[in-house]
């Protein structure tokens, strides 16, 4: 339904320059019913807006994934293209928030948007047999 993707979310700044790890997050208090999402070096450097792709990006471990999960959090956005490494075989980290119900939004630019609360707008194209679709998701405050 449209009101799983327009919700409240709390921008979170991650200075860690290989993985969003769980011990930051347990550190943050994140309150839980808010979409959470990741600013983190892919949105500083501008490799998020860079048409080239890169093996070496941040992403989140399998255990800060578990954590937003247990969390409840409704979505977990990185800048990015994928929430797991690029060398990932088993995806922990998709598996761990799909299987909570968490909605996964990636390769979103944060670069513009300061750490923060906000209300997320990020409506899906509606699409048969498919498993993701592209969004615009624009944030306001």
């Amino acid at each position: 339904p449209p009101e799983r993707f327009i919700l409240p979310a709390l921008v979170v700044e991650s200075d860690n320059p290989k993985a969003v790890e769980q011990e930051e997050l347990l550190a943050l208090h994140l309150p839980v019913e808010r979409a959470v999402l990741f600013k983190t070096a892919n949105s500083a450097s501008g490799l998020v807006r860079s048409r080239r792709f890169s093996e070496k990006y941040v992403h989140l471990t399998a255990g800060a994934a578990r954590h937003l999960a247990e969390l409840r959090v409704p979505l977990v956005g990185l800048d990015y293209y994928s929430v797991d490494p690029f060398d990932s075989h088993d995806y922990p980290a998709h598996r761990a928030l799909l299987t909570a119900g968490a909605l996964i939004l990636e390769g979103i630019d944060l670069a513009a948007a300061p750490p923060g609360e906000y209300t997320l707008i990020c409506l899906p194209l509606k699409l048969d047999g498919v498993e993701a679709s592209p969004v615009r998701a624009v944030l306001l405050r």
